[in-house]
């Protein structure tokens, strides 16, 4: 490694785990997608009903239905992807995730001020819609969020364009800070 500056990415509980994360000068920047540690994921009773089986007895129809829900239009068209479903069903099987975790503390969040950040989130994402975490955005790291159409939760699997063009924003963004 040459020891230059790096930007974080971070997806769902990736992302919060970046906002946990201290700053540090090699990091230029992050690309948060569809992020948990800003505010409470949306959980309604259509999401309870589909999440809470799964690692209860994770097979592939449950899996699938989890993918579905949490797939924007262009994925839910198609339909969940076979080693999507594969790999939803080992994550079920060897690890126990929170499926909702607590807003980090303000504090926390607040340390990234002055890192140049994107934060997107698909316009149908189940969790973390933009107006949930639209607010949380602008008063803890001073930006605002990218809704993307036709996608949900899974917007980087969903579409594999999506990262190099929030990286290409940030980089537009650090250019236009100078």
């Amino acid at each position: 490694m040459d020891g230059g500056p790096v930007t974080m990415v971070g997806h769902s509980l990736g992302a919060a785990v970046a906002l946990a994360a201290h700053p540090g000068p090699r990091i230029n920047g992050l690309v948060l997608v569809s992020p948990a540690g800003l505010s409470r994921a949306r959980l309604t009773p259509t999401l309870l009903g589909v999440t809470l089986p799964w690692p209860a007895a994770p097979t592939p129809v449950r899996s699938q239905a989890l993918l579905r829900y949490m797939s924007g239009q262009s994925r839910a068209r198609t339909g969940p992807d076979p080693m999507l479903t594969a790999w939803m069903i080992l994550v079920a099987r060897h690890s126990r995730t929170s499926l909702a975790p607590a807003p980090l503390p303000p504090p926390v969040v607040r340390r990234w001020a002055g890192t140049p950040v994107v934060l997107a989130t698909g316009a149908a994402d189940c969790f973390y819609p933009p107006a949930r975490i639209g607010g949380p955005a602008r008063a803890l790291l001073s930006t605002d969020v990218v809704a993307v159409p036709g996608l949900g939760h899974l917007g980087p699997h969903e579409d594999p364009a999506l990262l190099p063009a929030l990286l290409g924003r940030l980089r537009a963004a650090r250019f236009s800070r100078r």
